[in-house]
């Protein structure tokens, strides 16, 4: 996997272009106070959009790409959903028996527990783990992070005594637990966190957490008192301040690293909307500041505003390169997304009236708006792509982003337009929730043409395989499940190709093509 280092400019354009385009925005509506915000999106093997709405309880909704959205899921209290290899994870907490996936998860004491449950692309519960109070206690959810191959990371509120797949905890309503696990559901470890003065830690709004495959944990949030991390104690923040922290924790759980910002006294600092990590150890951090923030001598002001911030956080979590968006009215980043063939990165975002971003600006004037912008696996920005508009920023309507994935080179973003919310075309959306798909350039009519699907025999095959179909002249690549590049092989426009797999080791293969998925093989 490459390294995002240097951050570069590839043929910046000062306006909107078409470099890549929005192919559909769907929309839902807003109904009886639902579908206001969501904590999640995710895709399935067939490119089926799945989202939460902030029914109380929640719902995992999908998006029928006939415009309808479908209930696919029983009522839960869902708190958190995310794509990974095969499926869904989903996880949240829950004091009444509910149903998800078809699996029926009870209590009968009125306890709060919690589940992390993993959903097939078929949306079928496949497996579950749950966390029990043992006596009177209760546990909440209150951060997800996962990787493409599905270990997880979760940060809990947890009050008396809790049993999470074999591994007990105990705290109370004050303190956090960072628990991890692999691909199966197996717990590996835990860590705690709390504070020394007993202070509420840790803001419930602003908390991210991300795992690599290599087991490897971002987490970043702000507090306000002495924060203890297992044996580790960052400095002390003003009780009157919010400063903010990103800790870096290897596979084993130790300390790698952290970043701590301190705000200006009496302000509120920094605070982060999404984390990408490396398997070498790097990170790409997304968010914004507000009000004043000191990251390492450089002083951020946003003049009563929030400005996005962009962050290249090394093994150490200090930050090799600080990117800045200045806008006049307000502006912020809403997540970052990874292709895991190509290491492209799509990073979404939110800002009122003008905005610059390096070399790039957008002026809406006062109008609320949301964008994406590519950033390559060698570190290169494409051009700003607008998609939707809110009303004017004076009115109070507001037109955010809250989530992206990228699915076989195409990147989807989620998010919300309020009152008077338009496509970026200027058709008007009714109040609700968004979902664009964003096409780059040199793929438009490739993914919107259906190509003559390839034919891959033997399989399961041992030495070879042979390849018989048609598809974009370029490389076609073996991915294992992990998302690595493990063979690259030239094609022509059709015809058979032989690839040679014996030094493969045994598993199951992905075939990726110049136009996206080809087919899948096994190795023996």
């Amino acid at each position: 996997m490459k390294r995002i280092i240097p951050f570069v400019m590839a043929s910046i354009l000062a306006e909107i272009t078409s470099a890549q385009v929005v192919a559909w925005t769907k929309h839902v509506p807003r109904n009886n106070g639902l579908v206001t915000y969501s904590p999640g999106l995710s895709m399935d093997d067939q490119g089926n959009a799945y989202c939460l709405t902030d029914a109380i309880p929640y719902e995992i909704r999908s998006f029928d790409w006939s415009g309808a959205p479908l209930d696919t899921i029983d009522p839960a209290q869902v708190n958190f959903l995310k794509a990974v290899q095969g499926g869904h994870l989903v996880t949240g907490s829950f004091n009444q028996n509910i149903s998800l996936g078809g699996l029926e998860l009870e209590t009968n004491d009125g306890q709060t527990r919690s589940f992390l449950v993993k959903l097939g692309p078929d949306m079928i519960a496949e497996w579950s783990v749950l966390g029990i109070p043992v006596g009177s206690g209760s546990v909440y959810v209150q951060s997800m992070g996962v990787s493409p191959s599905g270990r997880c990371a979760l940060l809990l509120i947890v009050n008396g005594t809790v049993q999470w797949s074999g591994l007990q905890v105990t705290g109370s309503l004050n303190d956090r637990f960072l628990l991890v696990f692999d691909e199966s559901g197996e717990a590996e470890w835990f860590k705690w966190i709390r504070t020394a003065e007993g202070y509420n830690v840790l803001n419930s709004q602003f908390i991210q957490t991300a795992i690599s495959d290599a087991g490897d944990v971002w987490l970043s949030t702000y507090y306000s008192s002495t924060l203890v991390i297992g044996s580790d104690t960052l400095p002390a923040a003003g009780l009157s301040s919010y400063d903010h922290f990103t800790l870096h924790l290897d596979a084993n759980g130790d300390l790698a690293g952290s970043l701590h910002v301190p705000s200006l006294p009496d302000r509120f600092g920094l605070y982060c909307t999404g984390i990408i990590p490396h398997i070498d150890g790097t990170a790409v951090w997304v968010g914004g500041f507000h009000d004043g923030a000191n990251l390492n001598g450089d002083i951020l002001n946003g003049n009563g505003h929030t400005e996005a911030l962009l962050l290249h956080l090394q093994n150490d979590a200090q930050p090799s390169q600080i990117l800045r968006g200045y806008s006049d009215l307000g502006s912020g980043f809403g997540d970052i997304a990874r292709d895991p063939v190509s290491d492209d990165l799509i990073i979404i975002g939110s800002a009122h009236g003008h905005l610059t971003f390096v070399d790039q600006e957008i002026d809406m004037n006062t109008y609320s708006y949301t964008y994406a912008i590519q950033l390559t696996a060698d570190g290169s920005f494409g051009p700003f792509v607008g998609l939707t508009r809110g009303q004017n920023n004076v009115g109070g309507n507001s037109s955010h982003v809250t989530n992206a994935v990228i699915r076989d080179g195409i990147a989807y973003v989620l998010g919300y337009v309020g009152l008077g919310g338009k496509r970026w075309d200027g058709t008007n959306l009714p109040e609700g929730l968004t979902l664009s798909r964003i096409i780059p350039s040199d793929r438009v009519g490739i993914h919107e043409t259906v190509l003559a699907a390839p034919r891959i025999w033997p399989v399961p095959a041992s030495d070879f395989i042979l390849v018989d179909g048609t598809w974009r002249a370029g490389p076609v690549r073996l991915i294992d499940v992990q998302g690595r590049t493990m063979t690259v092989r030239s094609s022509g426009m059709d015809g058979i190709i032989r690839i040679d797999i014996q030094h493969l080791p045994a598993g199951s293969y992905n075939l990726v093509g110049e136009h996206g998925p080809m087919g899948r093989f096994v190795k023996m």
